[in-house]
């Protein structure tokens, strides 16, 4: 399982300097457009497949599950898109004319890793030990030795 998940992490780590390749071309709205075409798409095909050889019930329990969803759950689906949406083009544009494609990829990991512990920490309660602390402290640090020289211009 973890060799799955090493090799995810691999291929996702390179997609910064793909986006750079593009962002050469296209303008970041335009490969925003172009992005969510071809997602749609796959998540299209994915969903045909799915529900034409998997199960010819699942579609009717699809539909049922999202019946279930109440309101303020629907409200965080829509939340959820529109900050991807607000997330990918702010990251297309960084990527295009501001830093390299590793420092925004340094930013964003560190930025999602305080926010998901001060998260977890305050509403959700989880404890975290001296070791998970230093840890997290060592990640900020290395991003901001990593950083600092473009910082400093």
């Amino acid at each position: 399982m973890y060799i799955y998940l090493l090799g995810i992490t691999l291929l996702k780590s390179i997609s910064p300097y793909f986006r750079k390749h593009i962002l050469d071309v296209l303008t970041p709205h335009d490969m925003l457009y172009l992005n969510t075409l071809i997602i749609s798409l796959l998540v299209l095909g994915i969903f045909i497949f799915t529900h034409s050889f998997d199960n010819k019930k699942s579609f009717k329990k699809t539909l049922q599950n999202y019946k279930k969803l109440s309101l303020t759950q629907t409200l965080c689906i829509i939340i959820i898109c529109v900050l991807g949406i607000i997330s990918t083009l702010i990251i297309f544009d960084l990527d295009k004319n501001f830093n390299t494609p590793l420092l925004n990829f340094l930013f964003i990991r560190c930025g999602s890793i305080i926010l998901l512990v001060l998260i977890g920490g305050f509403f959700f309660g989880e404890k975290y030990n001296l070791k998970q602390i230093f840890g997290i402290m060592s990640i900020v640090l290395g991003v901001y030795l990593v950083s600092s020289d473009k910082i400093m211009d």
